[in-house]
């Protein structure tokens, strides 16, 4: 399939975006509702710090997809985006490694590198090890055994992406808009300028 810009339906792509954002905030959001619920039976010594730990993910979560998705443009610190990932659906099961990012990263190589992130999920469902690196060409993200789709390279012939490709095609369409492309080679994807 070549590479060609396609245009999504304005109201489709909300529609589907809608779907996704209210997926993805869902689980969070349901565990805090459960433990309030306990908290209010009596049970606070053992729900608030469960709440707690869910309104830090919904937290992350918001920073993580407002600075991916989002019109953004400050640099990142490695430090912010750390904190960011704790926003990843399945944050628990990866092991991320920051030590090659450069401070601050900058739009829109920050920008890129976020919105990679938010598609690990979909490619590497199991979690595992993940290195964020910034390199002379670009930023990439090496992750073993990750299956990255193929949405991020190329765009599909359908009007709008399904909901479990959204977060590829906004990738691609964030990186295509800042005049990036992305190479996949193996379990690893670069980002970058064309």
């Amino acid at each position: 399939m070549s590479r060609r810009n396609v245009v999504y339906a304005p109201l489709r792509m909300a529609e589907v975006m809608t779907a996704r954002l209210c997926h993805d905030f869902a689980g969070p959001l349901g565990t805090l509702a459960g433990m309030l619920e306990l908290v209010g039976e009596g049970g606070a010594e053992d729900a608030l710090p469960l709440a707690m730990q869910s309104v830090g993910t919904m937290s992350a979560r918001l920073r993580l997809v407002r600075a991916a998705w989002g019109r953004g443009d400050a640099p990142l610190a490695r430090g912010e985006i750390a904190d960011m990932t704790a926003g990843l659906p399945g944050a628990e099961r990866y092991q991320f490694d920051f030590m090659a990012l450069q401070e601050p990263l900058e739009d829109p190589a920050g920008r890129i590198l976020l919105c990679l992130l938010l598609i690990l999920p979909q490619a590497l469902p199991r979690g595992g090890f993940v290195a964020l690196r910034q390199e002379a060409e670009g930023v990439s993200i090496d992750a073993p055994g990750a299956a990255w789709p193929d949405a991020i390279e190329m765009a599909e012939d359908s009007e709008v992406p399904a909901t479990r490709d959204l977060a590829p095609v906004l990738a691609r369409l964030v990186a295509e808009s800042a005049g990036w492309v992305f190479l996949r080679h193996g379990w690893t994807v670069l980002a970058r300028p064309q």
